[in-house]
């Protein structure tokens, strides 16, 4: 969830949008427990106002009858900041809890791939190139975008489909992500097939799909030189408790 999806929740308590209008664009963002941010949302502006309140009557309330009009207005200033601040804290605190607390197995098991140790030789594989290096410098909405330009020029090509299925799950768009990755689940020659198991399993585990993520475990537990069965067994063991 974003600064902007938080603005429409505000704009939905207060009456500027309708719950179905909140609903569409929840869905658009991706946000699935409407319910849970809202009530969340709610909460936290109590939770402010109420720190707000307790500061401004602290702050404001004379000490002595023959304080200066300049300082309280001074002491204004300095609670309008705190009661911002107090909105910030809050607000990185969630997005922290959203990104990790909320997914504790997708963040404890998450494989970010560094790209290709070498980019590839120039020539006709340009374009290939050039999206990869994007993909390398951590800038997964430019790679994905360059690579389903050209996906139609490299048919079954492994690299693409791997370092664009990537790209896509590291922004969250987990469907598109299972897309590209699954043609490499059935190429047993490819490099790229392990990792793109592993992958596989995050995306279910983004998701909170359980029961997917216990099949695709499965499989890699079924495959002893799988390059992640350390952690399929881990998680294997984790996932009992869903």
């Amino acid at each position: 969830m974003n600064e902007s999806f938080i603005e429409k929740m505000e704009a939905y308590l207060e009456g500027s949008i309708s719950r179905e209008k909140l609903q569409q664009i929840a869905e658009e963002e991706g946000i699935r427990n409407l319910e849970e941010e809202l009530r969340w949302f709610q909460e936290s502006r109590v939770a402010i106002e109420a720190a707000g309140l307790r500061q401004q009557l602290k702050e404001v309330l004379p000490k002595s009858v023959k304080k200066e009009a300049k300082v309280v207005r001074l002491k204004s200033i300095r609670t309008a900041m705190a009661i911002a601040a107090s909105v910030l804290l809050i607000v990185v605190a969630y997005l922290g809890w959203n990104q990790r607390g909320a997914n504790r197995l997708y963040v404890e098991y998450e494989y970010v791939d560094p790209g290709p140790p070498a980019l590839m030789s120039q020539g006709g594989e340009y374009e290939l190139n050039d999206a990869l290096t994007y993909y390398s410098e951590g800038d997964y909405q430019s790679a994905a975008e360059r690579l389903q330009k050209i996906e139609s020029n490299y048919p079954n090509n492994d690299t693409l489909n791997f370092y664009l299925g990537a790209s896509l799950l590291y922004q969250g768009q987990t469907e598109a992500a299972r897309s590209s990755l699954s043609k490499l689940s059935t190429q047993a020659n490819s490099r790229f097939q392990e990792r793109a198991d592993w992958l596989l399993v995050l995306a279910a585990l983004r998701e909170k799909d359980w029961k997917r993520a216990q099949i695709l475990v499965q499989v890699i537990l079924n495959e002893p030189e799988h390059e992640f069965m350390d952690q399929a067994r881990l998680l294997a063991e984790d996932l009992m408790e869903k």
